[in-house]
């Protein structure tokens, strides 16, 4: 028998599966949104921090995630209205001509 505890894992797992595959539809961030930009090596985590601190996923759950394929954006609305890209490790954003470099990083100052 299951514990209610690695029930709400479980559950939470589902909802940031969900949240991640409905993030692909989103469109780039309107003018003046602040954009929270997840990059670096492959397993390294970015997906998890992502996971934990925006969608209470509890961090032994993190595991369990799967690999970033694509860009992964996330809309939050908290005390503050922003987006979350999280960035696939195995591809090099500067090096692929796939990746349109002002919409990415065109408003950073």
């Amino acid at each position: 028998m299951e514990s209610s505890t690695g029930a709400q894992n479980k559950d939470a797992a589902k909802r940031v599966a969900v949240a991640r595959r409905g993030a692909s539809t989103i469109a780039l961030a309107p003018k003046g949104k602040p954009r929270l930009l997840l990059m670096g090596q492959r397993r390294s985590g970015k997906s998890s921090i992502s996971s934990v601190v925006f969608h209470k996923l509890p961090p032994n759950e993190t595991l369990f995630l799967e690999s970033t394929a694509r860009i992964q954006k996330d809309s939050m609305a908290s005390f503050m209205d922003f987006q979350v890209w999280d960035f696939p490790g195995q591809i090099d954003v500067f090096d692929n001509a796939n990746f349109d470099m002002d919409a990415i990083f065109g408003e950073i100052g």
